[in-house]
């Protein structure tokens, strides 16, 4: 795969998510490795859904 394509790979959280779960397949031991992909893919997740939040309209009661 050429660089700049790998290293747009890299920053997605799918790949984090796709590693974690081929570590919890391989070996239920938990690692650095798997906290790390853990945290990424929560970080993630806690960071869109506050963007949502943020993004919705207020209603005015």
């Amino acid at each position: 795969m050429a660089a700049p394509l790998r290293w747009l790979s890299d920053v997605f959280p799918l790949t984090y998510a796709v590693d974690g779960m081929q570590r919890v397949a391989a070996s239920s031991d938990v690692t650095s490795h798997l906290l790390l992909d853990l945290g990424v893919v929560a970080g993630c997740v806690a960071l869109f859904v506050s963007l949502g939040a943020a993004t919705l309209p207020r209603r005015s009661g």
